[in-house]
């Protein structure tokens, strides 16, 4: 996802459910930290956006390090420019790999990971690194998408474009397709070393893109298949992605207000736990 400006711009799905996740958890952090210093890791942090215009400012939260990772170059780039400053830092670094030197497990008050995790595929490593991110009594806090109409779009364009998608269900965790992933994620965490302290699993979370350009370029941001595409064969993948999606919300009033299933939850490390990377 190295769309840097353009997911910059075409977010506003992954902010709203951020604000969400406040209106659900945000009294109980308040309530567990006050009027703290608190120090924050975001997991998969983008741009920037959510943790710094979102979390910062809605949980209301005394902030002394606040720390975003990404994966992208392109992303840290961005995030750097926008909001870098004497005790915001972003760094290059992914999940699933080895933890840079500087990084080597310092220990927050709060890890964050909002949109992210799904594109993860050894979520039980991500999670036991997680819980070594944490402070004894350090919150996890995370927002995690599975289904989305994006899914469902690019499943019935995979045929027409095989050579470029043949993979692209690798790029989502499997447990983003199964009915009873809440099961499997929570099972994850516990085996990892994280104790689920409050759990919402939101089955008909609607989002509404407005309008056709803010859709395609929203799906455009975040997806990893397009860059292998040539110019012209890009656009007409585009125009199809338009097509199906009408024809999936036939009927609706609006084809562009969709629905997701979504995984709000907040978790705590499990001081009986002693798995480690």
């Amino acid at each position: 996802m190295d769309k840097a400006k353009l997911y910059s711009k075409h977010n506003e799905e992954q902010t709203q459910s951020a604000k969400k996740f406040f209106k659900y958890f945000g009294e109980f952090l308040r309530e567990k930290f006050g009027k703290n210093s608190v120090t924050i890791i975001d997991i998969g942090t983008g741009c920037g956006r959510v943790l710094v215009e979102i979390f910062m400012t809605e949980s209301q939260l005394n902030f002394s390090k606040v720390v975003g990772v990404d994966k992208s170059q392109a992303m840290v780039d961005l995030a750097i420019k926008t909001y870098g400053n004497d005790h915001i830092y972003f760094h290059l670094m992914d999940i699933q790999e080895s933890i840079p030197r500087p990084m080597k497990f310092p220990e927050f008050d709060i890890v964050s990971s909002f949109y992210c995790l799904h594109w993860v595929q050894d979520l039980p490593l991500a999670f036991v690194k997680i819980k070594n991110f944490l402070k004894s009594d350090g919150i996890f806090c995370c927002v995690f998408i599975l289904t989305h109409i994006l899914i469902d779009i690019w499943n019935e364009l995979i045929d027409k474009y095989s050579p470029y998608m043949n993979n692209w269900r690798g790029n989502f965790n499997y447990i983003c397709y199964l009915e009873n992933a809440d099961e499997i994620i929570k099972k994850m965490l516990r085996e990892s070393g994280i104790e689920i302290i409050k759990f919402i699993d939101e089955k008909n979370d609607m989002f509404n893109f407005g309008t056709k350009e803010f859709f395609t370029a929203s799906l455009e941001a975040v997806n990893p298949c397009l860059k292998l595409m040539p110019e012209q064969l890009k656009n007409e993948f585009l125009h199809d992605q338009l097509d199906v999606l009408y024809n999936l919300q036939k009927g609706k009033e609006n084809p562009f207000d969709v629905k997701r299933r979504i995984f709000y939850f907040v978790g705590r490390k499990n001081l009986n736990s002693n798995i480690i990377e």
